[in-house]
């Protein structure tokens, strides 16, 4: 089986035993958490929630990241074009922090979706990337101005 029909297979079973199992599901997108919740002992789905949760973080690292190189290559290069490398990570760090904040503060316009019951993490980006901010200051081994 070529790893394309392996993907599509595991995307899609998941969906037709929940349409076996829930046949009065009111909405397909609850589907997947449904299962989850149902299915899997307590252990397994502890599992399951932090490896989502390491998907969410790791993407929001990831745009952060671009965001902050974005800023510093597209803009403060321009306008001083000769900052050092500490000057560049110190404004890469306010930015990362910056559009973090922004993220918090724009999380409430979502329209609520977070709150609705069966939803997992990614609806609450707001309060992951508040706990993403906690992590990128700078530890207490190392001096303020070094780069993490």
């Amino acid at each position: 089986m070529s790893s394309r029909r392996a993907l599509s297979f595991v995307l899609v079973l998941p969906g037709v035993i929940a349409r076996a199992l829930y046949p009065n599901l009111p909405k397909a997108d609850t589907a997947y958490p449904r299962l989850v919740s149902d299915l899997l002992p307590v252990g397994l789905l502890g599992l399951v929630l932090a490896g989502r949760i390491a998907i969410l973080m790791s993407s929001m690292g990831a745009c952060y990241n671009a965001s902050a190189t974005l800023v510093v290559r597209d803009f403060f290069m321009r306008w001083k074009p000769g900052l050092s490398d500490r000057e560049q990570v110190a404004i890469g760090h306010r930015a990362t922090v910056l559009m973090a904040a922004l993220g918090v503060l724009a999380a409430p316009l979502d329209g609520n979706e977070g709150t609705r019951p069966g939803r997992f993490p990614e609806a609450r980006q707001g309060s992951a990337s508040a706990c993403f901010c906690s992590s990128i200051r700078p530890s207490a081994g190392r001096s303020s101005r070094t780069a993490i």
